[in-house]
């Protein structure tokens, strides 16, 4: 195995170091960023093409940059979990009733949707540590797959409800691969290009919200029958995702890439495609230098981190580094953020219901309104991100979901003694506020996660991330969907429980300041630069 470097005649290191300029593969990105003045003085020939050429050279090693195949790889991997949601949970309740009977929906249908859940929360450290212990995420994600093909195929081709159990329950195995996934986009990734990278991780989510309900539309006729099978709208969900999630498994093999530890490509010596494949160095990093190799990289360099800081970022033994005020804040960022979003998907409905005599289509509205304003949050994020740091922007999105949440307990109170019109004018207002502020939450906790977490361990980090962010996706349904006859109980917990990491933020604001941390000097960035 060989990292790769930069193609074409470089200079040798005994040279570069006569005359102060390092090797590339021990600069840091404050070391690529500035320009040294030996280098000022080395000639260059000017070219009235050159800008021509450049910007050309530029936007081909941008197509074939192994960040580009790895984000493009995350991003369909959210769009199909959020297409796969989309589809199956409005269909399951039919599912089972249609296909068997009312009793075994009321039996199966709670116990179905908590053993997906549940699955993702046990194996998402299991994917980590596995990740953590060497198996290239390259690896995990072709066998996530397999799972979800798997278990949609049991799904599709259920005999009783309880395969129907089961085929959710293997899903959710396959769908708990985020850990290793992010923790590698964390490592390509420079602190500067990472929060947009994010952004659109969590744009392509929401588009497959939205085309979630389109492909059900789609099924919505499909009525086939051979032999004793019927495929019909209700069971065409688990054909459609395992034939996605093959292709996707395609997608993976040909194009996903393999880096090490520190981020770097990683190809083989000497032998063609097929031939790597056969090697086993290709699906499982037996080497265990990854963490030697960026001390000694750091060590040699003239702008290396403080000692304390270096140990603090490469040792894999200890949880000290997860255990600091900023990182346990974010912790409870994540947990309240997709809390408050799960308690009021499950809270809305039945109190809309009840108050308003709204039907699922006039959910889905709301839903679909919603899906839409968040992608448009995200643009807006995506240029708010050139002008303000990522804790400015977390803790704008903090103050915006509180006020939301503020505003509907009040108005949640007050709804029996409104004009319909008014009460649900007052309603929707309250979920658009809670809408744009989600997004703020969502993406800068994670962004300001990945630079606070310690990069070389970013396969444990994420797995903890992971972890706090499914069992508040475990919890916040259980607690909205249990006081749903108490809904101003809902939304007041739902506002306290996120005003206390905003208070937490706030407090100790100077903490979250990436470029003014202890020990980091202003001029330096922690990560080893990327070769693209």
């Amino acid at each position: 195995m060989a990292v790769t470097g930069d193609s074409g005649p470089v200079p040798t290191e005994q040279n570069v170091t006569a005359i102060g300029i390092k090797p590339r593969h021990q600069r840091q990105v404050s070391d690529v960023s500035m320009t040294s003045s030996v280098e000022l003085s080395i000639p260059t020939v000017t070219n009235a093409k050159s800008p021509m050429r450049r910007c050309c050279l530029s936007c081909r090693q941008a197509m074939w940059s192994h960040k580009i195949w790895m984000g493009f790889t995350a991003s369909t991997w959210g769009f199909l979990s959020s297409v796969e949601r989309a589809v199956i949970l409005p269909t399951l309740w039919l599912y089972l009733k249609g296909y068997w009977s009312l009793e075994a929906a009321n039996m199966y249908y709670g116990i179905t949707m908590a053993a997906f859940s549940l699955s993702i929360l046990v194996m998402t450290p299991v994917y980590g540590w596995v990740s953590y212990a060497g198996v290239r995420v390259k690896t995990l994600l072709l066998v996530a797959n397999f799972l979800e093909i798997i278990g949609n195929l049991i799904y599709l081709f259920a005999g009783s409800p309880l395969a129907v159990l089961f085929g959710r329950l293997v899903s959710g195995i396959g769908a708990s691969c985020e850990p290793p996934l992010y923790a590698d986009i964390a490592r390509a990734t420079n602190r500067d290009e990472r929060t947009t990278y994010i952004i659109v991780l969590l744009l392509t989510r929401q588009i497959g919200l939205i085309f979630g309900p389109s492909f059900t539309l789609m099924m919505d006729k499909m009525d086939y029958h051979v032999a004793n099978f019927t495929l019909s709208v209700y069971n065409g969900p688990g054909l459609l995702m395992a034939g996605l999630w093959f292709l996707h498994s395609l997608v993976i093999f040909v194009s996903y890439p393999n880096v090490d530890k520190n981020g770097r490509l990683v190809i083989q010596d000497g032998q063609s495609s097929l031939c790597g494949c056969c090697d086993r160095r290709y699906w499982i990093d037996t080497s265990s230098t990854s963490s030697d190799d960026l001390q000694s990289r750091l060590i040699d360099s003239k702008d290396a981190i403080s000692n304390n800081r270096y140990l603090a970022q490469v040792r894999g033994g200890t949880l000290q580094a997860y255990r600091t005020y900023p990182i346990l804040t974010l912790y409870a960022v994540t947990f309240a953020t997709y809390f408050c979003f799960m308690s009021l998907e499950a809270a809305l409905p039945p109190v809309a219901n009840r108050i308003f005599g709204w039907s699922e289509v006039q959910t889905s509205y709301v839903y679909l309104a919603a899906s839409i304003l968040i992608i448009l949050v995200v643009i807006v994020l995506r240029i708010l991100n050139s002008f303000y740091t990522d804790r400015v922007l977390l803790l704008a999105g903090l103050i915006i979901m509180v006020a939301s949440y503020v505003w509907l307990t009040v108005v949640v109170y007050l709804l029996p003694s409104l004009e319909t019109t008014l009460g649900v004018t007052l309603l929707l207002v309250g979920i658009a506020i809670h809408v744009i502020g989600l997004p703020f939450a969502f993406a800068y906790s994670e962004s300001l996660y990945t630079k606070l977490a310690p990069i070389t361990d970013m396969d444990r980090a994420q797995s903890i991330f992971r972890t706090v962010l499914n069992v508040a996706f475990l919890i916040g349904p259980y607690v909205g969907g249990s006081l749903i006859n108490t809904p101003t109980i809902v939304f007041l917990s739902m506002s306290i429980i996120s005003m206390i990491p905003m208070l937490f933020v706030m407090y100790r604001f100077e903490d979250f300041n990436i470029s003014e941390r202890t020990g980091v000097p202003v001029d330096v960035d922690l990560e080893v630069a990327k070769d693209s």
